[in-house]
């Protein structure tokens, strides 16, 4: 059976932020992604912002948070920015998969260039570790990267 797309917020696309109404195809391709990821949830569901589970520092699961290895692979979610070390944006496309998969449509800058980006996470059962799988099964990249949640920062 083919996953149903539900909104979690009224209104049709024209109530939705200027970012989504320019960009239909864009949307459907995320719903697209999200849907045809193997997950068994039955349905992909459109979200206004990234939801509270996901969101906080995300850095390389093998190194403490704290550590100056873990600078280039840190993650910074929020409600609706996601931020790497040299780049980052503002959401443009936030589609959940039951409650651990997570795909994004950003509107990335960084190092002078912009460009839309196309994530998909899954957070592990117990929200401790954010596994980025968009790449996952690529030739050059067999499996995903794991980041572990940093406690927030004083």
């Amino acid at each position: 059976m083919a996953p149903v797309l539900r909104t979690s917020h009224p209104g049709t696309l024209r109530d939705r932020p200027k970012t989504m109404r320019r960009n239909p195809l864009l949307l459907l391709g995320l719903v697209a992604v999200a849907a045809c990821t193997g997950s068994n949830a039955s349905a992909a569901e459109l979200q206004p912002v990234i939801p509270e589970r996901f969101r906080g520092e995300w850095q390389d699961s093998r190194y403490p948070c704290d550590s100056p290895f873990n600078m280039e692979t840190r993650l910074l979610l929020q409600a609706g920015t996601l931020s790497f070390f040299e780049s980052g944006g503002p959401t443009v496309a936030v589609v959940t998969s039951g409650t651990s998969e997570l795909a994004l449509i950003t509107a990335m800058a960084g190092e002078g260039q912009t460009w839309l980006g196309l994530r998909r996470f899954l957070l592990s059962p117990d929200q401790s570790s954010l596994s980025d799988v968009t790449y996952a099964g690529w030739p050059d990249q067999n499996k995903p990267f794991v980041r572990k949640r940093c406690p927030p920062q004083r």
